[in-house]
């Protein structure tokens, strides 16, 4: 997050896979790894705005969520290394206009 509020895309998209935090809570050893990104996300998450997405939308999220890993773009996984930039936008865009 430090890094992504320097950068001249607006469009940034911080995701991660709840199965994935949930290991994390139930091992003391990921979790207190983990609480470094907690910080920072406390500290920075005022410069960034918020998107819910509703559990119905879930199985159309997830699928998206997979799609946007197997392309490059200005997104940061909590699990996987940073990616080289390509809109998500308009992948989001172009599969919700696709129904």
């Amino acid at each position: 997050m430090e890094n992504m509020k320097n950068l001249i895309e607006f469009h940034v998209t911080f995701a991660t896979d709840y199965s994935q935090l949930v290991k994390m809570v139930l091992d003391p050893e990921k979790l207190s790894a983990f609480e470094t990104y907690l910080e920072d996300i406390h500290i920075l998450k005022e410069r960034f705005s918020y998107l819910e997405i509703s559990r119905t939308q879930n199985t159309r999220t997830d699928s998206l969520v997979r799609i946007a890993m197997n392309q490059s773009s200005y997104i940061v996984y909590m699990d996987t290394r940073y990616h080289s930039p390509k809109s998500l936008f308009v992948m989001l865009r172009n599969s919700y206009l696709s129904g």
